[in-house]
């Protein structure tokens, strides 16, 4: 015979004030999250119940950008909190951060669009990013290779025709009317070699 609802829901509720009373213990004050300026409430830690009835440990914490307080659940918060990336924000303002701010080594990489090209997260305030704050990765080497934001017309064109090899050295910056005329050109060979093969003609 199953449990009543209201003798489990008392159960966890005194289960989980017993680790809460052992959890204030070790985590008390405010902590700040350093570089970030993120403030962690420690003694705002206390049960709260969700709407599903569970009962759950929940902390206060202060964006240290745009100073907004929000709950997070006391499990998720430290295990994100042992990741030398966590900044405490929320977010919004952790999207908007370029991928040096979030002391990453690199930007992250995704894996190739629909185009074929590598897609890159820099933030949305970058001047080449899109709405979403992502970039083409090789628009973003040649730009800061040169120091500047590419214009509108200006392409990067992958000279061994590799859309996911954005070394350097691959890359060449032309213009749209001429990548036309290189893009056509290299197809149109592609198309010739693919007929020789078909028909058994050698060729080097």
């Amino acid at each position: 015979m199953a449990w009543p609802k209201e003798k489990i829901a008392k159960i966890n509720r005194i289960r989980f004030t017993n680790l809460l009373i052992k959890t204030k213990k070790i985590y008390f004050g405010d902590e700040t999250i350093s570089g970030f300026g993120s403030i962690i409430h420690w003694d705002t830690l206390h049960l709260r119940e969700l709407n599903s009835g569970r009962v759950r440990r929940t902390v206060l914490i202060t964006c240290g950008k745009c100073g907004k307080d929000r709950w997070l659940h006391f499990d998720n918060l430290i295990r994100h909190r042992r990741k030398p990336t966590f900044s405490g924000l929320c977010q919004e303002c952790w999207w908007n951060l370029t991928w040096v701010e979030k002391n990453r080594d690199h930007p992250l990489k995704y894996k190739p669009n629909k185009n074929g090209y590598m897609v890159t997260y820099v933030g949305k305030h970058h001047p080449l990013a899109w709405k979403n704050g992502n970039i083409y990765e090789h628009r973003l080497v040649m730009s800061e290779h040169l120091g500047r934001p590419l214009e509108t017309w200006e392409t990067v064109h992958h000279k061994d025709g590799n859309k996911i090899n954005n070394a350097l050295d691959n890359l060449e910056l032309i213009s749209n009317s001429k990548h036309y005329i290189v893009t056509r050109m290299r197809n149109r060979i592609k198309y010739l070699e693919k007929l020789l093969k078909h028909h058994d003609i050698p060729f080097r």
